[in-house]
């Protein structure tokens, strides 16, 4: 992955057949940087949880890789069956007070116990009951396993977390583009290659949400045969027919104006005009998004939902919600605190190195300013004491991994990969140990046990062994917080030299 040089981000999403990334960057105006999917095998994704994490962390670094993408932080789309949507009334309370009676007060909407959940909530509005004033909540949760497989993963690739959001506010943010009348409610269906999201909106307010899966997914970047293609129709008519009359039956009298059909699938046109036919209800595929330049016109419908994730990191539009886990979020929040000591340290070399320069003609007005730079310094320093520790320790770690080299690996010809790798490590990072073994076609694997400062030491080791050229693959398996850090291992792929 290149450097992130403007502000960007990347909005990712996935099912069971594909993986689909598209870098957003903000400025002047919003642009696509760059666009790309890959198919996952059969399997590595099962009921919305990744089985192998090894194997898509593979995946999502050469679509990475691929289609050039930076180092920009992700905005993941959440969906499928570990997701959960709730509507519920709470009396009003002052805004202040709001996340705090949501929180206690909304197990008695969830069917699930609240401690399996990461939750967050959006709030639709103020209506009145009994003449009593009510706050409109849509509860999000994902499960805690769920969440945890999606920051493995962007962590196994070296990347770093924006937001988990839920993809069905992508959805509503996307719809927010169109013209609506006020009070009209209309029907959004998102098909992507495991089933089709079903949402009934009134203005951006979410009405009614669900998910009906395909009796058979649907392969990635497959072309549709015209008997696949009224198949599909005729399901996606069916289904959004049964979510019509299960609407009417919770809100008698209303009924969605048209229908907004947005998805990954090819051909949609198509299909939006089959199931048009069917319905007898007016369904098209919204031109959303036309402002953003760097995507052709016939790409946008497949990349829309992912825009729509990846501008939310800079816009923070309503509605949205954050289902990172408060650990996650604390930990972010101390890596932030960690970076502005560097950008100090940084600011606070460069100045003294402006007084040495006085020679050449660099000079500070008044012994008062000297001093200041002095008692800056001093501070700095201390700040950083523990920050040289780590270096000592990295650096008898790395002459632990030298000896450990020269005792398990009878091959010389390893060796110089190995000192590749060892010089490839950032200096927040360490080896604890390492296992190695040869395949019988002479590919060599290893596994190491490392240590780190923070999560930002897991990211930067990774990325970094990912650019190693002695190495063809480099995945981070698993990370263990610890008093002292972080702990993580890293599965490594070594290149034949022959072949370097």
């Amino acid at each position: 992955m290149r450097n992130s040089i403007k502000r960007s981000a990347i909005g990712l999403t996935m099912d069971s057949t594909e993986l689909r990334a598209v870098e957003v960057a903000f400025a002047p105006h919003p642009y696509v940087v760059t666009a790309g999917s890959i198919a996952l095998q059969p399997g590595l994704i099962r009921d919305g949880l990744i089985t192998d994490l090894p194997a898509v962390s593979g995946l999502l670094s050469e679509l990475l890789r691929t289609y050039g993408f930076s180092s920009a932080p992700f905005v993941i789309g959440a969906k499928n069956e570990n997701m959960l949507l709730r509507l519920a009334s709470l009396p009003r309370v002052p805004d202040d007070k709001l996340r705090t009676t949501v929180m206690l007060q909304a197990q008695q909407f969830i069917p699930v116990p609240v401690r399996e959940l990461v939750l967050d909530y959006v709030f639709s509005g103020v209506t009145e009951q009994e003449g009593r004033a009510m706050a409109d909540i849509l509860l999000v949760g994902a499960k805690k396993a769920y969440v945890q497989s999606l920051i493995e993963l962007v962590r196994s690739v070296g990347g770093t977390l924006a937001n988990i959001d839920a993809a069905v506010l992508g959805l509503v943010r996307m719809a927010e583009t169109q013209a609506y009348k006020p009070g009209e409610v209309y029907l959004v269906a998102d098909i992507d290659h495991d089933g089709v999201n079903i949402v009934f909106l009134e203005e951006n307010h979410i009405r009614l949400a669900r998910a009906v899966m395909h009796e058979v997914p649907l392969q990635s970047n497959t072309v549709l045969t015209e008997e696949a293609q009224n198949r599909l129709a005729t399901s996606l008519a069916e289904n959004i027919r049964t979510s019509m009359l299960y609407y009417a039956n919770l809100h008698p009298g209303e009924a969605p104006a048209r229908i907004l059909l947005t998805g990954v699938v090819p051909q949609l046109k198509e299909i939006a005009r089959q199931a048009e036919e069917k319905l007898a209800l007016e369904v098209s595929v919204p031109s959303v998004y036309q402002q953003v330049d760097g995507i052709s016109q016939e790409e946008l419908p497949a990349y829309a939902l992912g825009i729509s994730l990846a501008l939310s990191a800079e816009q923070a539009p309503e509605p949205t919600v954050q289902l990172l886990p408060e650990e996650y979020k604390r930990n972010q929040t101390q890596n932030q605190k960690l970076l502005k000591l560097r950008k100090r340290l940084t600011a606070g070399a460069a100045v003294l190195l402006a007084v040495a320069l006085g020679s050449f003609g660099v000079c500070l007005a008044g012994n008062a300013q000297i001093v200041a730079v002095r008692n800056e310094r001093t501070a700095l320093e201390g700040k950083a004491a523990s920050m040289s520790e780590y270096r000592v320790l990295y650096q008898q770690k790395t002459d632990l991994l030298s000896r450990l080299v020269k005792a398990e690996t009878a091959d010389p010809k390893w060796m110089s990969a190995f000192h590749a790798i060892v010089n490839a490590l950032p200096q927040d990072a360490w080896i604890e140990s390492f296992t190695s073994s040869t395949t019988e076609d002479n590919v060599m694997k290893c596994e190491l046990q490392c240590g780190g400062v923070n999560y930002d030491s897991v990211a930067n080791t990774t990325a970094a062994l990912q650019n190693c050229e002695v190495l063809s693959s480099a995945v981070c398996t698993s990370t263990t917080e610890s008093e002292g850090g972080m702990t993580f291992t890293l599965s490594l792929t070594l290149t034949d030299p022959a072949t370097r």
